[in-house]
């Protein structure tokens, strides 16, 4: 079976998995929820290249997890919906795990 097809699961939690279990899709959904909106502060932020960003910011929108606002003519923001919002303690849950466990021992010292 292929991962896609999965969104048809009949568990739920399968179903969520196929979504939000992409790496850049967290990173995305955790800037979103950390007040950036603009595609370009989303791509730069963590050097995603713009294809990786305009693939998941699609996924999102389709989802319902975020919708498309205008601004600056023919420039877009992207907000977070309540289905966007409600993922604010998975995230939270994600960080203090990793604050909880992470040793700092793979990561680069300042």
């Amino acid at each position: 079976m292929k991962w896609s097809e999965l969104r048809n699961a009949p568990d739920a939690t399968t179903r969520a998995l196929v979504v939000l279990s992409d790496r850049w899709t967290l990173i995305l959904l955790s800037q979103c929820l950390a007040g950036l909106t603009r595609f370009d502060d989303l791509q730069r932020t963590h050097g995603l290249s713009r294809s990786i960003v305009s693939d998941r910011l699609k996924l999102l929108i389709d989802e319902g997890i975020l919708e498309r606002h205008p601004y600056n003519g023919v420039r877009h923001e992207y907000r977070l919906t309540a289905k966007g919002e409600a993922l604010s303690p998975l995230l939270e849950a994600i960080r203090l795990w990793a604050e909880t466990h992470d040793s700092g021992t793979s990561r680069p010292k300042p």
